[in-house]
């Protein structure tokens, strides 16, 4: 059984426990490891279907999920879309509501705020390819730098985990 992550207002799939899952924060914010592996559709495969020994990797989150590095030259670029995310989250939590869901999200979006403004050099951002105006950003924090692969962060009360 595999858990995949949706936006919870566009309901794009943006992630999965089919990666490792690192916790943050008590559970406020849900980490998947990420890991570099051979890019199959990219290997230069010879007329008798042999794979060369020369095979580009990527990052299996980015290319499991289509996601766009959203390349913000600096933090005051990367606040001004994340304010607009954790507005739209918040938003539809006070629209359906919940309050101890709207209170849980605001926790766990300030920790990973504060938490990204305090190491800014060591997150990229991602998003999908999204028909809507401002999808969902989500972090990649680069822990240290013997780290395989960047941890994907996800606010926990800002998805929809969806059982397959």
């Amino acid at each position: 059984m595999v858990y995949v992550y949706k936006d919870l207002t566009t309901n794009e799939e943006i992630g999965s426990d089919e990666f490792p899952v690192v916790p943050f924060f008590d559970g406020k914010v849900i980490g998947i490891r990420s890991a570099r592996v051979p890019d199959e559709d990219a290997a230069e495969v010879d007329d008798c279907g042999n794979v060369g020994t020369n095979v580009p990797t990527v990052v299996n989150v980015i290319k499991a999920f289509n996601l766009l590095d959203m390349g913000f030259a600096d933090q005051k670029a990367f606040m001004a879309s994340w304010k607009v995310y954790i507005s739209r989250i918040t938003n539809h939590l006070k629209e359906a509501g919940d309050e101890a869901k709207l209170a849980a999200f605001k926790e766990g979006a300030m920790a990973l705020t504060n938490l990204i403004k305090d190491n800014f050099k060591s997150f990229e951002f991602y998003s999908v390819c999204s028909e809507f105006d401002h999808p969902a950003v989500i972090p990649a924090y680069w822990q240290n730098d013997s780290d395989a692969g960047a941890i994907f962060l996800y606010i926990a009360e800002g998805i929809k985990q969806v059982k397959y």
